[in-house]
């Protein structure tokens, strides 16, 4: 018998509200989660609320009037470069190998043997995780709509614009995958389809580079291109783009990009659906797969993820690959030695990655479009950034958490804090290239900044990320090794702690004693130093207690 799709969208949509509501109530019965939701929800929301605060109580005199054209082509620029990765990343993995994961295990438990229409739940899968994308979107683009608001004239009513956009964008990314797989494995045109996008890659790759040639100025060319006809003429990708940047442009009528970009997500979602009919095994395998990896990664067990078995890999016949990694390392510092070989085997080299190459062009970026600012502007962007670096730092795997499952950290001889700062000295190393290369590039093209200015930027960045890593440290220290990763909450509260000494100096330098932008940012600094140097003596004294409970 033939399924009733509006039945089945009925159930799904059943099945949700009971999920939205057990989640409701173990809140309410279980404190610790009560509190992790609702600093889930408080830290948007009070962003948001201080986005819209600012906003109306900014002074008119502060605001720009009108977006120069640079200015927009900046912008213009970076939201093509990001369309073209989603896109492109996308069809290259589609054409390479199917990995769906929009689902879950539960789906895979009790949805797959369902008599629910396959069509029916992967197009209701598809527009529950669009939605969602579109809800944190909205928190993005508040908080760049917030730090924005000092460098751009934006007009607040073409938001919805930018909404619409990263909504069909994420419909069509998942459905454009699903659909270029079904295609290849149908009608036996994988071959072809990955010649057409490698292709297509490579021509863009190359117009882009024979259009700088002659330049002058290499970044108003490149920038210029990325404007240019050619791109503005492809498909999906000029359109979603000119409905991104609207806020800081001047046309007001945007019905066609909107109708086009619809009706390409309509053509196809339909055509995604119509396919979706036998993609129960590669979803069940690619769901199962990434879980382990969830559940592996909550744990810290790095090396267990990278002897996870991979059915791509496993088809190509292993060969060994020898790495050498010079020096004498002994006792503690044979940690520096691992981590060392552990980064060469996944970069290729120990230090040095792509990371390094887009730092160094977002520094270069920034001071060229704040190329006339003030020091106290780009500071007070950076700082804005540290927000974004506070929050996502603690949620980077610990190393040591890795180490303290192995029995070797508590048999090689040498000091704990010694043990401690070779297991992190390459990650140490590293961050501080980053914030090197983002922060004195700047100097390059800003004509008001010294290099002495964003040096100061540098170390207040620099201290800030270590102290971060001493305080995830600090609580995989006094968290059991077999935490599962679900408390991170409590890493916050730690940084909030650890890091209001150095503010708290820094408001009462600025009151006291001086306002000089520059002296603060050392004074922050300077004060994290000495909190660095009592983590690393707490963080010694604990690691020697666990030593002698093991």
């Amino acid at each position: 018998m033939r399924n009733n799709a509006f039945k089945d969208c009925l159930t799904l949509f059943y099945i949700e509200f009971l999920k939205s509501k057990n989640r409701l109530i173990d809140s309410f019965q279980n404190p610790l989660t009560t509190i992790k939701s609702l600093v889930k929800f408080a830290l948007p929301l009070a962003l948001i609320i201080f986005s819209f605060y600012s906003r109306f109580n900014r002074k008119a005199k502060n605001i720009p009037k009108i977006n120069t054209n640079i200015q927009v082509n900046t912008v213009g620029a970076i939201v093509i470069i990001l369309l073209f990765l989603i896109v492109l990343l996308s069809l290259n993995s589609a054409v390479e190998k199917y990995n769906p994961t929009e689902f879950s295990v539960s789906d895979v438990n009790y949805l797959f043997p369902s008599p629910i229409n396959p069509r029916t739940l992967y197009a209701f899968t598809i527009l529950k995780k669009s939605l969602f994308g579109i809800l944190m979107g909205l928190f993005t683009i508040m908080y760049v709509y917030f730090i924005g608001y000092d460098f751009f004239a934006l007009q607040s009513n073409k938001i919805i614009y930018v909404l619409v956009a990263f909504f069909l964008i994420s419909i069509i990314r998942k459905s454009m995958v699903f659909l270029i797989y079904s295609l290849s494995t149908r009608f036996h045109i994988g071959s072809f389809l990955k010649i057409l996008v490698k292709g297509f890659t490579i021509l863009l790759v190359i117009y882009f580079i024979f259009s700088l040639t002659g330049a002058k100025n290499i970044y108003v060319r490149a920038v210029g291109v990325l404007n240019d006809s050619f791109f503005s003429s492809i498909p999906i990708i000029s359109w979603a783009k000119d409905m991104i940047i609207s806020p800081i442009t001047s046309v007001n009528n945007l019905t066609v990009q909107t109708l086009l970009l619809l009706l390409t997500t309509i053509l196809m979602l339909f055509f995604a659906v119509f396919f979706a009919d036998n993609y129960y095994e590669e979803a069940s395998v690619s769901t199962e797969h990434y879980q382990k990896i969830r559940d592996l990664a909550k744990k810290n067990l790095r090396d267990d993820i990278q002897n996870l078995p991979n059915n791509e890999k496993s088809k190509k016949k292993k060969q060994r690959i020898d790495l050498d990694v010079s020096g004498n390392f002994k006792g503690a510092t044979a940690f520096i030695w691992k981590q060392a070989l552990i980064s060469k085997r996944t970069k290729g080299t120990v230090f040095l990655s792509w990371t390094n190459i887009l730092t160094l062009g977002l520094g270069l970026i920034i001071g060229f479009a704040l190329k006339d600012s003030k020091f106290t502007n780009v500071a007070i962007l950076y700082c804005a950034g540290f927000f974004g670096v506070a929050t996502i730092a603690p949620s980077v795997l610990s190393p040591l958490k890795t180490e303290l499952r192995k029995q070797y950290i508590f048999l090689l001889p040498g000091r704990a804090r010694s043990k401690i700062l070779s297991v992190y000295s390459i990650t140490a190393i590293t961050t501080l290239i980053n914030c090197i290369l983002a922060t004195i590039s700047v100097c390059v093209f800003a004509k008001h900044i010294s290099v002495l200015d964003m040096f100061s930027v540098c170390s207040a960045l620099v201290a800030t990320l270590y102290t971060i890593f001493l305080s995830v440290l600090i609580f995989t220290l006094l968290m059991p090794t077999y935490d599962d990763g679900k408390n991170t909450i409590f890493i916050y509260i730690i940084d909030a702690i650890i890091l209001s000494p150095a503010i708290i100096t820094v408001v009462l330098s600025e009151v006291f004693i001086t306002k000089s932008m520059q002296a603060n940012l050392f004074i922050y600094s300077g004060t994290l130093v000495l909190v660095i140097i009592a983590l690393i003596l707490l963080s010694d004294w604990l690691f020697s207690k666990i030593e002698l409970l093991t």
